[in-house]
């Protein structure tokens, strides 16, 4: 799938996958600094608790290394931009992809673009990834309300909730467990 058919004449947004070494290093920084603005930086790697210096887990470098994986095909980041205001409005993410099985999703999205065309783009962004890696079930895993309310709307169910599993600031937080299987996403 190209990004011609990524991009949705009917809707708000267009999508625009990253493939390591499409794009200059300086697109992942934008998608970046646009988290780091919105104070999101810090919270996209949760639970991996390094004592005060939580934050450090949120920096550039470490995205860049994320997104960068040096095995290709392991993660993709596909960034949602607005048509009207041509500005982005977040990105989401696959990782732990296994083509033909399963892949864990995640989003970012500005708050001034939170609601009906943020939920729309998530929805376009599964299909992308049923549909690239042929894959039966998505997962996503969160310890932000937010997050897994926005994962509810587009279509996922709650599979389990994992108390007290990560720490963050210093306390235990549970972690929600959210899926869709292509059955349960196509029958929608």
């Amino acid at each position: 799938m190209n990004n011609a058919q990524l991009k949705s004449d009917q809707k708000e947004f267009e999508l625009w996958p990253y493939f390591r070494g499409l794009y200059a290093r300086d697109f992942l920084y934008h998608l970046w600094k646009l988290m780091d603005n919105e104070g999101a930086a810090k919270l996209i790697f949760f639970g991996q608790d390094v004592g005060d210096e939580e934050a450090i887990r949120g920096d550039l470098t470490e995205f860049l290394r994320f997104f960068e994986p040096v095995i290709p095909g392991q993660r993709m980041i596909i960034a949602v931009e607005h048509k009207t205001q041509k500005e982005i409005m977040g990105f989401c993410w696959f990782d732990t992809i296994i083509a033909d099985v399963k892949a864990n999703f995640g989003v970012f999205y500005r708050q001034k673009f939170w609601g009906p065309d943020t939920r729309s783009a998530s929805r376009a962004v599964l299909d992308y990834g049923f549909q690239t890696w042929n894959l039966q079930m998505i997962y996503a895993y969160t310890p932000w309300q937010a997050a897994r309310q926005h994962g509810l709307a587009i279509g996922m169910r709650e599979l389990c909730k994992l108390p007290d599993y990560v720490k963050i600031k210093g306390n235990a937080q549970d972690v929600y467990c959210l899926g869709i299987s292509k059955e349960q996403f196509d029958g929608e």
